[in-house]
């Protein structure tokens, strides 16, 4: 299948750009600007009720259960005239109702006129103060109001910046430390740190000669790989001795069946789970892209025929091969390097691939009692930290 590996890349660079496109051209909602209130409700539901009318009119399918709700919330009562009503006259009357709106909208004291209303309304019906009532639901709003702002702030409009100093050690020989603040000996720095915590295993005996030429890094159709599944595989004399224990236990038991391909109903309920503020790499696109996809059947299929292709031939796109690695403080107020937090962040649907392996594996290994007591992460029902 690895010879189809330049097409796969041409089809899945198509379709990024294709994905690329479309959020260009998407349109972008901006909602909670405007404080919640009554009345504010009541001319939006005016707005809809008329254009409900206009929809019927024209021949468009509308419930009347929904007209007979905006009815009650927009214009109060539902009357079967409207129904019946000229075009010209719909559209005064649509006119009339996004003006009222926008008149609502521009009173800054509604909220607060009616918070007051409720108060008294409260105080009426508990036999209370209002004093008392005034203070506790002034400090909700209050509470609400600043945290609103806050998110503003911190919101997507907003510059972060990452860290401005780390404390590193100033050489193998040299026990002392120095702060290091420029950009070009932080990336230094960061990168060495990165290099040595993702190559920890790259003098280990399977990423060395002889083993290493034998099965690689992801040479599934090596004979030596599939000898090793098949528990058949003779290591060389000059391997390491305890890769000689371990091979014999790599092999794959008898009885255990091959993880089936994922369907279309799985893969939709997984991106419909996913959280669309879930970082990825530094590509455009992102989980919003793909949970938007299965909202669309098509797209929603092709998406999970390239993510089933990979799977299925044991190859990578290009973009996946770049990621983004952060280093935010594992502790807050400790700089020092070798106590930041490395994370790496996949591709949305690198990521998701990643989830789902994980996921029907240890379900296929629990269905065949493979698992030790012992291990409890990623287990259902247990938890590593108990």
């Amino acid at each position: 299948m690895r010879e189809y590996y330049e097409h796969w890349e041409n089809i899945d660079q198509h379709f990024t750009q294709i994905k690329v496109a479309a959020k260009q051209q998407s349109r972008k909602v901006h909602v909670g600007q405007v404080p919640w209130s009554p009345i504010l409700m009541q001319a939006i539901y005016k707005v809809l009720y008329w254009k409900g009318i206009q929809k019927w009119i024209l021949g468009g399918k509308i419930s009347s259960t929904v007209l007979k709700k905006g009815a009650v919330l927009g214009v109060k009562k539902f009357h079967l005239g409207h129904l019946s009503l000229q075009r010209e006259e719909i559209t005064k009357k649509i006119k009339g109702a996004i003006q009222d709106y926008q008149v609502v909208k521009k009173q800054k004291d509604r909220r607060e006129t009616w918070v007051n209303q409720m108060i008294a309304a409260q105080a009426e019906a508990q036999n209370t103060m209002k004093a008392k009532l005034w203070k506790r639901l002034w400090q909700t709003e209050q509470s609400c109001s600043t945290s609103r702002r806050v998110k503003q702030v911190l919101g997507d409009g907003a510059i972060h910046t990452g860290l401005c100093q780390v404390t590193a050690p100033v050489s193998e020989e040299d026990p002392g430390r120095v702060t290091i603040t420029t950009k070009q000996e932080l990336e230094v720095v960061c990168l060495e740190e990165a290099q040595q915590h993702f190559t920890q295993a790259a003098n280990m005996p399977m990423l060395q000669p002889p083993m290493f030429d034998l099965v690689g890094i992801d040479n599934v159709d090596s004979p030596a790989f599939q000898q090793i599944l098949d528990g058949t595989f003779v290591c060389p004399q000059d391997c390491d001795p305890y890769l000689h224990k371990l091979i014999p236990y790599l092999a794959q038991p008898e009885g255990i069946p091959e993880i089936t391909i994922r369907i279309y109903d799985k893969y939709k309920c997984s991106w419909e789970w996913a959280r669309e503020t879930t970082a990825s790499s530094p590509l455009t696109i992102h989980f919003g892209h793909y949970i938007a996809g299965v909202a669309n059947e098509v797209v929603g299929k092709l998406n999970l025929i390239l993510a089933n292709m990979r799977l299925a031939s044991g190859t990578a796109p290009t973009q996946w091969k770049k990621m983004l690695n952060i280093m935010p403080e594992k502790l807050a107020g400790n700089d020092n390097m070798e106590k930041l937090r490395i994370i790496m962040l996949f591709e949305a649907d690198f990521n998701h691939n990643n989830k789902w392996l994980g996921r029907v594996t240890m379900q296929s290994a629990e269905a065949q009692k493979l698992l030790a007591p012992e291990q409890y992460g990623s287990w259902k029902n247990k938890a590593a930290r108990t």
